[in-house]
């Protein structure tokens, strides 16, 4: 399937609603996935070891679900609403699915800091297909960033109705992406080279600490890895799983459990330090109806990937993550050079 974009003079607003439901069908040729085994996914904070990089992980969201508030008194904290169905309502989920009633934004990915207003996502989550540089596109401009979205140390989710403002951050513009998806006819399917993207923030976050980068990303085949990101957009989620493939030279393919809404997820070593950002998950199912409850259930595959309750056939089922470019660090390490 090609997609095509539309560059036009329509009101911001109207863009963003277009955008919405663009990209709500865009993101099913994306990060869809399944939970392969047993469903791992648990709150960011019962991961002591990763709750840093919790803090400085955050999900892009849409204007359209933003509400903002009349001003507060002098010295009252300034809030927002965002209007987030739960994920029972917004994939017409059964309800008694893992986290089933937790709100879930309907258009989302997942991104990380690398300087204090540098952020890296997938390719696709700034850019349909192409490469841009130094871009404010609708990607940018018709989102925010949003960090803290994640349970407390008391497993209480955030009030959405009074969400902190200072917590969403806007993107300046798209410092460089890159998604090149080749479509093969003949299969109906794609193969990709390259899938990342860095933005840069319209403001310093300074209260979040800097996510590092691994100096020797590569990894072997059997290696644990962890990652943070929001699947089907819900508040943050952990999931760990093993390296199974690293023959391709710009991903690395391991079996974890993931869900729209991952792309961009940061995938660490034992160590905390990304070795990589999430992009795509096969099989492509995230969800299958439930014939008797006419409701939809998590795709449950086997460890491996097959005999899922999709009946999707794939020839190399897994997690498909991008590895840490060369010239994404040079692009940080000139941005940085740039703002001594």
């Amino acid at each position: 399937m090609k997609f095509l974009i539309f560059r036009t003079t329509f009101p911001t607003t109207f863009l963003a609603t277009f955008l919405t439901i663009f990209l709500t069908t865009l993101a099913l040729t994306q990060a869809s996935a399944a939970v392969f085994g047993t469903d791992d996914r648990v709150e960011a904070i019962s991961r002591p070891n990763l709750f840093l990089q919790t803090k400085s992980t955050a999900m892009w969201v849409s204007n359209v679900y933003v509400t903002p508030q009349s001003a507060p008194a002098v010295g009252v904290l300034e809030t927002i609403s965002l209007d987030f169905p739960s994920l029972a309502e917004n994939q017409n989920l059964c309800a008694d699915e893992k986290f089933a009633h937790q709100p879930s934004s309907p258009i989302n990915c997942t991104g990380f800091l690398v300087a204090s207003d540098l952020l890296v996502t997938a390719g696709h989550c700034s850019i349909l297909e192409g490469e841009i540089a130094a871009e404010a596109n609708p990607y940018c401009t018709d989102f925010k960033w949003m960090f803290n979205f994640a349970a407390d140390a008391f497993g209480r989710l955030p009030d959405l109705s009074r969400f902190p403002l200072s917590d969403l951050v806007g993107c300046k513009k798209v410092l460089y992406a890159i998604h090149n998806p080749i479509y093969h006819k003949e299969t109906d399917s794609y193969t990709y080279v390259k899938d990342f993207s860095l933005i840069q923030l319209d403001r310093k976050v300074m209260d979040h600490p800097i996510i590092p980068i691994a100096d020797k990303p590569a990894p072997a085949v059997g290696d644990s890895i962890s990652l943070i990101g929001y699947p089907s957009g819900l508040p943050a989620k952990i999931v760990t799983g093993s390296v199974t493939e690293t023959a391709d030279p710009n991903f690395f393919r391991a079996n974890m459990t993931i869900f729209g809404g991952n792309s961009g997820s940061p995938v660490f070593n034992k160590k905390g330090e990304v070795i990589g950002i999430l992009v795509r998950q096969f099989p492509e199912s995230d969800f299958v109806l439930d014939p008797i409850k006419n409701c939809s259930r998590s795709n449950v595959c086997d460890r491996n990937g097959k005999n899922c309750l999709s009946n999707e056939v794939v020839d190399q089922p897994g997690a498909q993550i991008q590895r840490i470019d060369p010239k994404l660090i040079q692009l940080i390490r000139d941005h940085l050079a740039a703002m001594r």
